[in-house]
């Protein structure tokens, strides 16, 4: 992302996305726009609220009824109210020399995270990008390249770092959310895989580095 937006989070407290519009509307720049490579939640939350906004809906109705309803992905949603869903695990954090519950849910802030998912369903989504059911020319434009590379790099697309894993390449997304570690990385060689930790910062991708090498190997 080299929109240079500020994360939100560092500018006070915010509970929904139209207050992330607010917080940032008198925030300065955290550099030129353009000038560099740095991951941003906000521009993805942003993204989400243009969404909304263009669809006349909310994000969480947009994605529900455009991407996991075709897909069959029954057990996802973008999480909008402070509930716990039947069957969906519990999320914990390191806290001192312990592990701790974190509960800390953020329904509301919508396009950077909470959203809700299985590995079955992300499954039936890997399928759908390889099996050419989603268009192949909007993932085309998905995997494009940016304009500027991350601090190890790499180029960087819509929501995927273009990398490699021991001359195999990929591409790959991995990050945390509220007592949970999660990463996709998927290979040109055919294979994907999907890593779904139920602890914050728990190493994901390094998880899913080392499936992939028994893989290769």
């Amino acid at each position: 992302m080299v929109s240079g937006l500020p994360q939100y989070f560092d500018l006070g407290d915010v509970h929904t996305n139209e207050d992330v519009v607010k917080v940032l509307a008198d925030a300065e720049l955290a550099f030129p726009t353009g000038s560099k490579f740095e991951y941003s939640n906000t521009d993805y939350n942003l993204l989400a609220t243009l969404v909304g906004r263009a669809s006349n809906t909310s994000f969480a109705d947009f994605v529900g009824s455009n991407i996991f309803a075709p897909l069959g992905m029954k057990d996802s949603y973008i999480l909008m109210k402070k509930e716990r869903t039947p069957n969906r695990v519990r999320g914990y954090k390191v806290s001192g020399s312990k592990i701790a519950l974190d509960e800390d849910d953020t329904p509301g802030i919508v396009g950077d995270g909470s959203a809700i998912s299985t590995a079955g369903d992300l499954i039936k989504y890997e399928q759908a990008l390889r099996s050419g059911d989603i268009d192949e020319s909007v993932v085309g434009v998905w995997l494009q390249a940016g304009p500027k590379k991350n601090e190890d790099g790499e180029p960087y697309a819509m929501g995927w770092r273009l990398s490699s894993l021991d001359g195999h390449d990929r591409v790959i997304h991995n990050g945390a959310w509220n007592g949970t570690s999660t990463c996709m990385a998927r290979y040109k060689d055919g294979l994907t895989v999907i890593v779904l930790l139920n602890v914050a910062d728990g190493g994901a991708e390094g998880l899913a580095d080392e499936v992939a090498r028994l893989f290769f190997e």
